[in-house]
């Protein structure tokens, strides 16, 4: 699940997290899809972090990858959807792409990688909502959550309503665009109910696929695919039709009063922390800068600022001379395509 915005040095995220630390706060959240080890954007987070890991297991399923001694992950074998109730659930030749939706077979059949979801067996399983594990298990309340559950996105989030409108400032989900891969919820759909949540669309990356007529679409030459020692180590290619990806979203408190009333001090700074992480120092500013009369004192503003300018440069270099550097060059290009 690639995106290609993360930042190399978030300080100010960092700082964040070492305070949260000394105080007891903590990040906590939910990885929906751990089945191969615990989503690896967590790991930044996980000194100042509780992870809840969420695998569905059965006799024939993949266990998720775990290590019993490590107190900041609880795992969880729940099915999850949108209710409490009992669904079919498709397990397949590969494990990892299992779910309550079950493949088009006349549309995969074109792809050349189309065993991996063939059905093997399936079962009525009894699902679970986050919105009810949360309430059940006394959980604290999930600041970001990540899915990536074969085409049941869409029904997890509409199980975790409570905590998307009351505590979830960050999501990153893998989308579906099209139902006929597997009928399955487009993104279409996930985008507008994200959106009527107050979640607002920052990055997307897409996942291409070929036809089976050109197994790997079109080779490139400077990948040596012309080598007889070349061994191809990834299904994703750079040619094909766009048929799945990945979302980041956000709910940005500025967008609207509702949004605002949410967020207190510490969940503003969660917030910071989340958009220095994924390369979003003008948000993580704004926020500050919004912010100020209410929550944060001269020192705190000069400090975050500071870390924050930090974070995207190494010249020793202040928030006001980088602003009015960055004001003189948009200007110019401006005028230039004026």
């Amino acid at each position: 699940m690639p995106l290609n915005c993360i930042n190399k040095n978030p300080k100010c995220a960092r700082t964040i997290i070492e305070d949260f630390f000394k105080t007891g706060e903590r990040f906590y959240l939910a990885d929906v899809g751990s089945a191969m080890g615990v989503w690896s954007n967590f790991n930044f987070f996980l000194n100042s972090s509780i992870v809840y890991a969420f695998e569905p297991q059965d006799d024939s399923h993949q266990a998720p990858i775990s290590d019993p001694s490590d107190k900041k992950i609880f795992h969880f074998s729940s099915f999850l959807s949108c209710h409490n109730k009992m669904r079919k659930f498709y397990f397949t030749n590969l494990s990892l792409c299992s779910g309550f939706y079950q493949n088009n077979k006349r549309f995969c059949n074109r792809l050349p990688n189309n065993k991996s979801g063939t059905v093997l067996k399936s079962k009525f399983v009894k699902t679970k909502t986050i919105d009810s594990l949360v309430s059940e298990r006394k959980l604290r309340s999930i600041d970001f959550i990540k899915i990536d559950c074969e085409g049941g996105e869409l029904d997890v989030l509409k199980g975790s309503e409570k905590q998307l409108s009351n505590s979830i400032s960050g999501i990153f989900t893998e989308f579906w665009l099209d139902p006929i891969i597997k009928n399955q919820p487009s993104f279409a759909e996930i985008d507008s109910f994200l959106r009527s949540k107050g979640f607002s669309l920052f990055d997307m990356s897409l996942d291409r696929y070929p036809k089976k007529t050109l197994p790997v679409g079109i080779l490139n030459e400077k990948r040596r695919f012309f080598r007889t020692e070349f061994q191809p180590t990834c299904l994703f290619r750079e040619h094909g039709q766009i048929l799945t990806g990945d979302a980041l979203y956000f709910k940005d408190p500025i967008k609207s009063q509702s949004n605002e009333e949410l967020f207190d001090k510490t969940r503003i700074l969660k917030l910071i922390a989340f958009y220095d992480f994924y390369n979003y120092q003008d948000c993580a500013l704004e926020l500050l800068f919004y912010f100020k009369d209410r929550y944060f004192s001269k020192k705190e503003i000069k400090k975050y600022t500071s870390l924050l300018i930090s974070s995207i440069t190494t010249k020793p270099i202040t928030y006001t001379n980088y602003y009015k550097l960055s004001k003189k060059f948009f200007e110019k290009l401006s005028n230039t395509n004026l």
